[in-house]
């Protein structure tokens, strides 16, 4: 009866397992859809790559500076979601706002949105201009 037991007790054990190693790795692959960068690597995406620059601030704070030159989607307006759709879905997203917050949050709507190739900047345009990149 003890031998019993442990078999079940094992049974479930490897069950459990295979359910939380299978819905970890589609977390991963959902993970992936936004990938978070540092400011190298931003640069390099936007420089080489063939995606759309979005900076998601205010019209003030765009005032101060920009990074390259982006199409400039305000994260407050009212009609952010409706703008978001209008861009293609099979392009590369680079976003990015003042730290990180916005852009992050906008990369979830873009991503429920169906967008795949999404590149948010860490920190935001306050470390990238910190960390002496290039700005406009």
């Amino acid at each position: 009866m003890h031998s019993k037991k442990i078999k079940a007790l094992v049974f479930i054990m490897m069950i459990s397992l295979t359910w939380t190693s299978c819905t970890s790795e589609k977390q991963k692959r959902d993970d992936q859809t936004i990938v978070q960068v540092d400011n190298a690597t931003f640069q390099k995406l936007i420089t080489e790559g063939d995606g759309i620059l979005i900076d998601v601030r205010t019209e003030e704070e765009i005032a101060n500076g920009v990074i390259d030159n982006p199409l400039k989607i305000d994260f407050s307006s009212s009609d952010f979601s409706e703008k978001l759709d209008q861009l293609p879905k099979d392009s590369e997203i680079y976003i990015y706002c003042a730290v990180g917050g916005r852009s992050g949050k906008a990369a979830e709507i873009l991503k429920d949105k169906g967008y795949s190739k999404i590149y948010n900047l860490e920190g935001g345009y306050e470390q990238w201009k910190k960390e002496g990149f290039p700005i406009n």
